[in-house]
C-alpha cells in the first residue's frame, strides 16, 4: 500500500515541473539578458514632443537697412541788419523761443520818415512840372499845325514832357527806397526757433550785415548718418525713414532723407547722408543717438518664415519641417533679416509647416504633436 501511495505522488510532481519549464524558456525569450546578464524591459515607443508650427510662406519684401545716426540742428541762423541805425529797442533774449515773422530788433525811424517827407516833397514838384510840361507840348502842337512854330520847337517841348516823367519816376523810386528801409528798421524773425546769442545792447549803432543775434532751429531737425558704399546704390533717395532714439525709448519718429553725399568720406569710405525730421514739439535735440532703419530694394516673391523657426548650429543652419507627424531636418539659407523674420533660401514649399516652438531638442524623424499654429 505504500508503494502504491508513493508512486502516485511521484507521477504528480513529475506534471507540475513539465508545466513551469515552458513558461520559464518563454520568459527568457522575450526578455533577453542585459551585458550583465540582468533581463531588459520591453522597449517602450517613442514619445511625442509637443511643438507650435508656422507656415512659410511667399512674399515681396523690402530690404532694411539699420544704421546709426546723430542728431543735428537744421539750421543756424545769424540775425543781421540791411541797414545802419541806432538800436531803440530789442524785443528778446538769449534762450527765448520766437515765432517767424516776430518782431525781435528796432532802428531808430526818425532821420529816415524825415526823408521819406522830403522825398515826397520832390514828387510833388515832379507832378507839377510834369504837368506844366504836358500843358506845352498841347499848345506847341496847336500852333504847328497852324504854321507859327517849327518842328525844332516841337521837340523841344517833347523832351521836356521826358525829362518831366524821368524826374516824376526817380522820385517814386527814392520814395519806395525810404519806404523799404524804414520796414527794415523793423528786423523780423526769420523763422521759429530759439535765441542762443545775443550780440547787442539797446542804443548800440551797428553797421550793415552787423550779426545782432543767433536763433537756432529745432523744427525741422536733422539726423546725420553714414551709408556704407556696399548699399550706397541700393538706398532710395527721399525715402522715407523710421528712427527710435534711445533718450526716447518706446517712440517711432518719420524722417525722410534730404541729402546723400556723392562723395564717400575719405576716412570711414561712407557716404554722408541727412534726414529731414519733423519736431514740433521741440522734444529731440542736437546729439542724441538715432537707430535708423532706411529702406532698400525690394525682395519678390521670397520664402519668408520667422527668425524663431532657423537653428544656427556648428554643423550648420535648418529647419525642422512637420510631415506626417514627423519632424524633418532641412538645411536653409538666411539670406537676410528682416525684423524678427527671415528672408530664406533652401529646400522649402509655401504652405509647409516649420516648427517655430519646440524646435530646439528635435532630431530628424523625431515625432511630434501639433498643439497650435502661429
Amino acid at each position: 500500500m505504500r508503494w502504491i501511495v508513493l508512486l502516485v505522488a511521484t507521477l504528480l510532481l513529475s506534471g507540475c515541473q513539465s508545466n513551469e519549464v515552458p513558461d520559464a524558456a518563454a520568459a527568457h525569450a522575450e526578455s533577453p539578458p542585459d551585458s550583465n546578464g540582468a533581463l531588459a524591459p520591453d522597449k517602450a515607443p517613442r514619445r511625442k514632443v509637443p511643438v507650435e508650427v508656422v507656415e512659410a510662406a511667399r512674399e515681396d519684401v523690402p530690404q532694411i537697412f539699420e544704421l546709426t545716426g546723430t542728431t543735428e540742428l537744421w539750421d543756424e541762423f545769424a540775425v543781421s541788419s540791411e541797414i545802419p541805425g541806432k538800436i531803440t529797442a530789442i524785443h528778446c533774449d538769449e534762450g527765448d523761443w520766437v515765432d517767424e515773422g516776430q518782431l525781435l530788433v528796432v532802428l531808430d525811424k526818425k532821420r529816415r520818415e524825415i526823408q521819406l517827407n522830403d522825398r515826397q516833397a520832390q514828387r510833388k514838384k515832379a507832378e507839377v512840372e510834369l504837368d506844366y510840361a504836358r500843358k506845352n507840348l498841347e499848345r506847341g502842337e496847336a500852333l504847328f499845325q497852324r504854321g507859327a512854330i517849327s518842328q525844332a520847337e516841337i521837340d523841344s517841348l517833347q523832351q521836356q514832357v521826358r525829362l518831366a516823367e524821368s524826374a516824376l519816376e526817380m522820385a517814386s523810386i527814392s520814395i519806395q527806397a525810404i519806404q523799404d528801409e524804414l520796414l527794415d528798421t523793423q528786423i523780423r524773425s526769420p523763422v521759429r526757433g530759439q535765441v542762443s546769442r545775443r550780440h547787442i545792447s539797446l542804443g548800440e549803432n551797428i553797421m550793415t550785415a552787423t550779426p545782432l543775434l543767433t536763433l537756432i532751429q529745432y523744427d525741422p531737425i536733422k539726423v546725420v548718418t553714414e551709408i556704407p558704399e556696399t548699399e550706397f546704390f541700393q538706398v532710395r533717395r527721399k525715402a522715407v525713414v523710421k528712427i527710435a532714439f534711445d533718450a526716447m525709448p518706446g517712440r517711432i519718429y518719420q524722417g525722410r532723407i534730404s541729402r546723400v553725399d556723392s562723395v564717400a568720406n575719405a576716412r570711414s569710405g561712407a557716404f554722408e547722408t541727412e534726414i529731414r525730421v519733423s519736431n514740433p514739439g521741440h522734444a529731440l535735440r542736437a546729439g542724441m543717438v538715432a537707430r535708423l532703419r532706411l529702406p532698400g530694394p525690394v525682395y519678390r516673391n521670397a520664402l519668408v518664415a520667422p527668425l524663431d523657426v532657423v537653428l544656427e548650429t556648428e554643423q550648420g543652419t535648418f529647419v525642422f519641417v512637420v510631415e506626417d507627424g514627423l519632424a524633418y531636418k532641412r538645411s536653409v539659407r538666411i539670406e537676410d533679416r528682416i525684423g524678427d523674420r527671415a528672408i530664406l533660401f533652401g529646400d522649402l514649399t509655401p504652405g509647409e509647416e516649420l516648427v517655430a516652438r519646440g524646435n530646439a531638442n528635435l532630431t530628424d524623424g523625431t515625432p511630434v504633436e501639433v498643439l497650435g499654429r502661429l
